[in-house]
């Protein structure tokens, strides 16, 4: 099965979800309704409330797409665009999907506070399932999620981040959500707990796989392909896999131009240098060390570290029976393995 068969076979779930989040947008406030639209409008993998749709069918549905499957992935879908939208603030980005971000269109406060709107409205649907450890589970799992953004932003310019560091850090920022999603789909319909330990499993290498690719394509994906300037997390401080490898056996021209802009960026930090001012700054250097990233060894590492995580993803799928719903997954998985955007 194509990924995009796997579109076409849950297009009319995602398309009830799509409707949901329309109509969850309050219409009464008029700077949320045009914010929140703008962010719907950028589109999206929808990958979360896809996840929710297919782990729900291993349960017991009321139809093919239960209103329930339907909700709880709007719920995870704008948590997701909580995140992104106060994650664009930090990073002081431009762009997203190919888009001004709400903070560029509108303003900073603005998106800092569509995206605790974005977050009340998901916790206010939330509150219409009687599951309480569904409730405490999502909840442990957002205080995570936070624990993460803090983690990268302490280690923005730092060339001192792990790779264990780094790993626990994605796990927390992105696999936890996606986790997350297969998880609660497959309780809320009542899948055996085998079935949900499958599933949550398959979704947390998934979104590690997921986040790893994304950090590979940041590097290696152009600005076209990406939807925003490649090379965003190098130039916002984001220490990322494929750098973490270069510093630490990398070529060593690229070691010592990669300390040397680690270092100018904390002193950028210290002085308070502008985002727009650094950028031009850093312009000749970024473009230097992108290069020689992009063909360096750690790429290549990288990508078998990926490739790990898909392993681990199919081994968790083999625990359940092989029919659509599993194929369906299985196609998610080859997808972000191979994706280019």
């Amino acid at each position: 099965m194509h990924i995009l068969d796997v579109y076409e076979t849950y297009q009319e779930g995602l398309g009830r979800v799509e409707d949901t989040l329309s109509k969850l947008i309050a219409r009464d406030i008029p700077l949320y309704a045009d914010t929140s639209r703008h962010l719907l409008e950028a589109g999206g993998k929808r990958m979360r409330p896809l996840v929710v749709l297919i782990a729900g069918q291993f349960g017991e549905v009321r139809e093919t797409f239960d209103e329930r499957l339907v909700r709880l992935g709007a719920i995870m879908e704008l948590i997701h665009m909580a995140t992104l939208v106060h994650d664009d603030v930090v990073d002081e980005s431009d762009t997203r999907r190919g888009r001004p971000t709400v903070a560029q269109a509108w303003d900073e406060p603005a998106a800092v506070y569509t995206g605790d709107y974005l977050l009340s409205v998901a916790l206010r649907e939330l509150a219409s399932f009687d599951d309480i450890l569904l409730h405490k589970t999502l909840a442990r799992a957002l205080t995570e999620m936070s624990r993460g953004e803090l983690e990268q932003l302490q280690d923005l310019f730092s060339a001192q981040v792990s790779m264990k560091r780094y790993l626990r850090r994605i796990r927390r920022k992105t696999a936890l959500l996606i986790e997350m999603s297969a998880r609660l789909g497959a309780r809320i319909t009542g899948a055996h707990p085998a079935v949900q330990k499958a599933v949550s499993a398959y979704a947390y290498a998934t979104g590690m796989a997921f986040q790893l690719t994304d950090d590979i394509l940041d590097i290696t994906g152009s600005t076209e392909q990406l939807g925003k300037p490649a090379g965003s997390d190098l130039l916002q401080g984001n220490v990322t896999l494929p750098v973490i490898l270069d510093l630490t056996c990398g070529d060593p021209d690229l070691r010592r131009a990669l300390y040397a802009y680690l270092e100018k960026g904390r002193q950028m930090k210290r002085e308070g240098i502008r985002a727009d001012e650094w950028k031009a700054l850093v312009a000749d250097e970024l473009v230097f060390i992108l290069s020689r990233l992009k063909v360096s060894e750690a790429i290549g590492y990288s990508r078998r570290i990926v490739h790990r995580y898909v392993e681990k993803a199919y081994q968790a799928l083999s625990h359940l029976e092989s029919d659509e719903k599993s194929e369906a997954l299985r196609s998610i998985v080859h997808f972000v393995e191979n994706r280019r955007f």
